[in-house]
Order: structure tokens, then sequence, then C-alpha cells
């Protein structure tokens, strides 16, 4: 049997209904759920009053159970739903994780749904086969007890899953916002880079009015074209040097004393003077 306090929940595998009628215990381990949430343990508690009331009925009914009488088949689908339930809420506290959004968005309420119409499906079957007036009575007052305890649950159930839904709206605006910031963050950084790079463009390109100033790059010469130096040259070395021009002075030529002297055309160190014609 499940044990309960208020700090933690002792709580055992859920038995089948086959294993309700056989009066079997399942060989799974117990489990302790610290700080259970009512709904959780409403559930807990739902899940034991079903296994009693099928058992009640299984003995009331005797030889005469009918699985295949339509009623029972109702009881036993609902029981089994509540089982399935409770199977699942232990296999998450034997994991350790949390109860997904999606199951209590759909199955809390179904579930809670099903405890009702179980207890209603149940008693109504109990208290038709009884024959004695006062144990009827006493069924009907069970009857109320047990819906008014899955009235509770469906209640319970209810705003559990209302909060959920707030909760999982809050966290959603919340992430869209990060995203939106994350956004605008990587924005602003996108738009400082290209204003980094259009910088260092701007530092290391040359004005358009000066670059008909700079001086036009020079060949190498002819001599040293094809060899090492020029190769090292073009391939990242010391660039090509312009090539020295030499500046040679050449004083003007004297003037002839007698502009109207004959210079032979002979004019070798070698020859003999030349022959001034006679002026007079």
């Amino acid at each position: 049997m499940t044990e309960s306090n208020v700090d933690m929940l002792r709580l055992e595998y859920p038995r089948t209904a086959l294993e309700v009628y056989n009066d079997t215990e399942t060989d799974q381990p117990t489990i302790d759920l610290p700080n259970p949430t009512a709904w959780v343990r409403l559930l807990v508690t739902q899940h034991q009053q079903a296994q009693w009331d099928l058992e009640q009925l299984h003995e009331m009914c005797g030889d005469a159970y009918d699985q295949a009488d339509r009623r029972i088949v109702a009881i036993e689908r609902n029981y089994h739903l509540l089982t399935q339930a409770l199977e699942y809420v232990y296999k998450t506290a034997e994991a350790n994780t949390t109860v997904s959004h999606e199951w209590m968005q759909t199955e809390l309420m179904r579930t809670a749904s099903t405890a009702q119409k179980f207890t209603t499906d149940v008693w109504t079957a109990i208290t038709a086969r009884d024959k004695d007036q006062a144990e009827k009575e006493g069924h009907q007052i069970t009857r109320i007890t047990r819906l008014n305890d899955a009235v509770q649950f469906l209640q319970v159930a209810d705003r559990k899953r209302a909060e959920e839904q707030q909760t999982w709206n809050a966290n959603c605006e919340k992430r869209a916002m990060n995203q939106q910031e994350e956004t605008e963050r990587l924005a602003r950084e996108q738009q400082r880079l290209r204003t980094e790079v259009s910088a260092i463009k701007r530092a290391t390109t040359t004005p358009t009015y000066l670059q008909s100033a700079l001086p036009k790059d020079v060949p190498l010469p002819a001599s040293r074209e094809g060899t090492p130096e020029a190769a090292a040259g073009g391939a990242g070395g010391e660039p090509p040097r312009r090539p020295r021009t030499r500046l040679v002075l050449r004083s003007p030529s004297p003037e002839p004393e007698n502009p109207t002297e004959d210079v032979g055309p002979n004019n070798n160190d070698d020859d003999d003077m030349y022959t001034v014609p006679d002026r007079r």
C-alpha cells in the first residue's frame, strides 16, 4: 500500500485488474517521492480507491462476474487508464525527471475525468447487485464520497493544467525576448565589424588625388631581368631599385678666333698644320 506524509510519498507500482482479482502484488520496487504536489497525491488516492472498488465488485459478483459484459468492460477500461497515469508518474519519479508539458495539458484532465466516470460506473454496478436495502444505502453514501473525491481531483487537475499553461506561456515569451535581444546584439556586432573594416580600408588606401603624384613603377634593367635578384624582387623580396642616371656637364665648344678660317676635315693629331688662306 502506498504510504504518505507531508514531505514524502512512498509510491508503489500500480496493479493491473488481473492482479487485483488474484490479490497479487507487483515485483516493482517502491519509490520515495519527495514533496509530492496535490494532484499527485489525489491521483494516488484515486487509484487506491479504484483498486479497492474493483475488488469489491469482483467479490460481490463472484462467478457471475462477466468480463464480456459491456459495463464490466467499461469499468476495467477506465481502471486501466488510471493505472497508465499512475505508471507514468511512477516511471517519471524513477527516472528523476519531470512530467512533460504535453502530458499535463492532455492526460491529467483525461485521467481526472476517467476517475469520475469509473467511480460512477463501479458503484452503480455494486449497488445494483446488492439485495439488502441497508447495504444499498451504505453503497450510496460511499458512492457520493467517492464522487466528491473525484470532483476534487478534477478541480485540482484543472487548476494545475491552467498554471502549467501559464508558466509555459511565460517561458515562451521569455525565450522569445532573449532571442530578440540576441538578434539585436548580433546586428550591432555586425555593424561594428563593418565600420572597423571600412576604417581599415580608408587607412590603407591612397587617396585618388595623391595617386598622380606618386612615381610610376620603373621596370628592371634588361641586364637584371631573369636574374635571381629580379626574381627575388617579384617574389616578395626587395623591390627593384630605380636605375641611377649619371649627369655629365659639357662645356660649350669654343668658337674659333677667326670665323673665316677654314678648318680642314682631317683634324687628327698626327696631321700637319692646316693652311690659312691669304686674306690680302
